[in-house]
């Protein structure tokens, strides 16, 4: 426990003996925890806005007239065992009426004898990246069916919202692999110019027969300090960011708090990690 408090005071104290150094640490960290998770708030909205396009992305099979929920009932089967298929929902003319009623007025319609619109199939799509190959999947085997009468297929757009979904997600992995590395360096950095300024007692602390542990503890905790600092600050400026946003887009999706919390906690990961990295290259012993 004692060696415990030791690192602790050691770790804060080279706050004070190099503050310049700290701080510029700190705030570089900062920064780039920042960009993450502006980065993240961007893609996150942009998931979001793409989810809510996916929804609007349905396959409707036109059935022939006449044809009821009992006819098409295998059909609606077979359609539901799919691959990638949501729910499968039997529309029948009188509701396709009202709904384009409800949607564009009934003046469209006079002087019509009949019912222009056929029963129907709807299919919602899983909104997985898989969703551009459901489709096609799905139109092929059942367009040629003997009650489908013609098809719906949004092929293009379920494509590019695939696509737009694949390189959304390549692109936060890739951006959050950056960061890591740029934040690891830094703090392997500091710890590395804290290594080097006390050279002297760390070789005292040696031929007074101090444990290896016990050398290092202080300046992982300094870095795990630093990196969790850090996070917090980029919560606190995210935070801000934020709200101010939902000042200009009311409709804009705020970060998760599991995500900020998430933050604080990788900011303290990276501190760890640079630490170990600059213990290793740096203290050979």
């Amino acid at each position: 426990m004692r060696a415990l408090f030791f690192a602790i005071g050691q770790a804060f104290s080279s706050f004070w003996r190099r503050s310049f150094v700290t701080f510029l640490s700190i705030i570089t960290i900062t920064i780039a925890m920042v960009i993450l998770g502006a980065f993240l708030l961007i893609s996150l909205n942009l998931r979001g806005a793409i989810g809510s396009l996916k929804r609007q992305v349905q396959l409707e099979f036109f059935l022939k007239d006449g044809t009821t929920k009992a006819d098409a009932s295998s059909l609606i089967e077979a359609i539901k065992g799919e691959r990638g298929v949501e729910s499968v929902e039997f529309v029948t003319a009188e509701r396709a009426k009202i709904e384009f009623i409800d949607e564009f007025g009934e003046e469209l319609l006079e002087g019509l004898k009949r019912n222009p619109f056929p029963p129907s199939i709807r299919v919602e799509l899983a909104k997985d990246l898989t969703m551009g190959e459901a489709v096609d999947s799905l139109a092929a085997k059942f367009k040629d069916d003997k009650l489908v009468e013609e098809l719906s297929a949004p092929n293009r757009i379920a494509h590019s919202l695939a696509k737009a979904s694949r390189i959304s997600l390549i692109l936060t992995g890739l951006w959050g692999l950056v960061l890591l590395i740029a934040a690891t360096t830094i703090i392997t950095n500091t710890v590395k110019l804290a290594i080097s300024q006390r050279g002297d007692s760390i070789r005292v602390m040696q031929l007074v027969g101090a444990s290896r542990n016990f050398v290092r503890l202080p300046f992982l905790l300094e870095g795990l300090i630093h990196g969790l600092i850090s996070g917090s600050l980029a919560w606190a400026v995210l935070w801000g960011l934020s709200e101010a946003a939902g000042y200009v887009l009311p409709s804009i999706i705020p970060i998760p708090l599991p995500w900020n919390i998430s933050i604080v906690l990788l900011g303290g990961a990276f501190g760890a990690i640079g630490s170990i990295i600059a213990l290793r290259r740096y203290l050979n012993y």
